[in-house]
């Protein structure tokens, strides 16, 4: 790299010299240097001033992380919570964040519940480090925007209407259902009227 700057400069000097003799060698080389300089110390600022942002920025996570760690809590369920068939514990299951420590944590669990809030808290500062479905989500929590019921769309109403579902089935329904040899209970749900 070194050998390439000082041949370019050379080539300017040479240049410099045969367009106005010495005078202007010495004004291009002067000028080239100038440039040369002002480029090497744009190129050491902007490295020391992303080092300092970086410096900043990994100190106000880790700030972030300390405070979560320290004033984590587990959350009781919510009195609104249904068990599902994905979480059938929703109604009974205290949530508790993955930085929470207990009684005497080893070393090991401190580093690991400061990491895991470090994370979050990265994703709590920059916001391009969430995942798309995170960032709706809190937009929603920060606004509470949900879905009224007034605006929900009764989709098997509308099927209804539509002609789509009908009441019962027919005979031929029914003798369709009882031959292929379904459960009793699966019959029933085809609404026959000889069951």
């Amino acid at each position: 790299m070194a050998e390439v700057g000082l041949t370019v400069l050379a080539v300017l000097g040479f240049v410099g010299w045969l367009g106005g003799g010495r005078k202007w060698a010495f004004r291009t080389l002067l000028s080239a240097l100038v440039l040369v300089g002002v480029g090497v110390v744009g190129i050491f600022f902007y490295g020391y001033m992303t080092d300092r942002v970086a410096e900043r920025r990994a100190r106000k996570i880790h700030e972030c992380a300390i405070a979560k760690v320290a004033k984590a809590q587990c959350q009781p369920p919510s009195k609104d919570a249904v068990p599902t068939t994905q979480d059938p514990y929703a109604a009974i299951a205290v949530t508790c964040p993955p930085y929470i420590l207990f009684d005497d944590p080893t070393p090991e669990q401190e580093n690991a519940a400061v990491a895991a809030a470090e994370e979050e808290c990265a994703r709590e500062i920059d916001p391009k480090q969430k995942s798309l479905h995170d960032q709706i989500s809190q937009y929603r929590r920060e606004h509470a925007t949900k879905e009224s019921a007034k605006n929900a769309v009764d989709y098997d109403a509308l099927a209804k209407k539509s002609g789509a579902i009908k009441s019962r089935l027919g005979d031929a329904g029914c003798a369709a259902l009882g031959s292929k040899g379904l459960p009793s209970h699966l019959r029933r749900l085809g609404r026959c009227n000889s069951h």
